[in-house]
């Protein structure tokens, strides 16, 4: 995995992180963090491939550093794909959006796989948002202990 980092988070922090939220059979990835005016945003993209080129999946998590806008509800119930959940900080939001953009990976892997309940098959936001809000509990039992 190679790491791309320009962001307030350090690299460890973020390779934790990963370890922590990537799907089993997930591998071979490329990861972008970088500094953002807005809260969070995340994008995922799979290979690429060219007679000449060959790219990795690769995910992209852009997070602002500032604590004082959380807590925060990550959507307001106007995205029916999306799930209310709240984050208390700004390490919460990027464990979230970290999960959320793995899982896209492996549903693109996984076509045909478990998805939650009200999920479509294929690629899923409501199945990501449910993966991520299981992460982000897991880390708060994890690191509040």
């Amino acid at each position: 995995m190679k790491l791309d980092n320009s962001s307030h988070l350090s690299d460890e922090f973020i390779r934790e992180v990963i370890r922590f939220c990537k799907p089993a059979d997930v591998s071979n990835f490329d990861f972008i963090v970088k500094g953002w005016k807005r809260l969070y945003s995340g994008t995922a993209r799979m290979t690429i491939a060219t007679r000449t080129i060959r790219i990795n999946p690769l995910v992209i998590v852009r997070i602002n550093s500032d604590e004082s806008k959380y807590p925060r509800r990550t959507v307001k119930g106007r995205y029916a794909a999306y799930l209310p959940y709240l984050l208390l900080s700004s390490e919460e939001a990027f464990v979230h959006v970290t999960a959320h953009e793995l899982r896209h990976l492996w549903q693109y892997k996984h076509k045909k796989g478990w998805r939650v309940f009200g999920a479509k098959p294929g690629l899923s936001e409501r199945d990501a948002d449910a993966y991520a809000i299981r992460k982000v509990r897991k880390w708060r039992k994890e690191t509040r202990s």
